[in-house]
This record gives structure tokens, sequence and C-alpha cells, in this order.
């Protein structure tokens, strides 16, 4: 069976700034469809390592969308972000 991909609607649920895993999952079972990891920005300090941001990533199920959210706007800097998430086909990119 084919995994679910999120869908955007106007209930649509995203929270920012995911720290550990017992977040994630707690903001999975209340109902959360997108986890957002900022990384990059230069307005605080990051809420989890890329490693950390990537491991999250890799227990979530199809349905909960992992977000990158990044000023950095150069593709390489990029790709090398969505890279080191680990599931680059499962992650969105929200630049300013």
């Amino acid at each position: 069976m084919a995994a679910t991909r999120p869908v955007l609607h106007s209930g649509w649920i995203q929270v920012a700034g995911i720290r550990d895993l017992a977040e994630a999952r707690m903001l999975v079972r209340a109902g959360v469809h997108g986890l957002g990891f900022p990384f990059g920005l230069a307005v605080h300090a990051e809420d989890t390592t890329l490693e950390g941001a990537a491991a999250i990533i890799k227990t979530l199920p199809p349905e909960t969308l992992p977000i990158l959210i990044t000023y950095r706007t150069g593709l390489p800097e990029l790709l090398d972000l969505v890279r080191r998430l680990a599931q680059a086909d499962r992650v969105a990119i929200g630049l300013r």
C-alpha cells in the first residue's frame, strides 16, 4: 500500500521548533500535520541538531510532513540541509 501524503487544508496544523522525539510524538498524537525544524535562522539558537531532527523525521508517520524552515537561499546549502535531514523526499522548505 502506498504511503499517504500530507494534504494541505484549512484545518492543517504546523508546529515549529521541535526539540526531541518525545515532543514530536506528542504533537503527532495531538493531531499536528506538520513539524517544523528551523535551521540557519539568525534570530535564535537552533532547537535541535540536524542529526537529532533527522532521527525524529525517520520516525514520523507518512501523513506527517517534516518542514525545513530556513533563511538560507543558496541551492548548495539547501541541498546539504535536506540531505542531512535524511528524508529529502518528505521535507518542505519554508523560506522567508
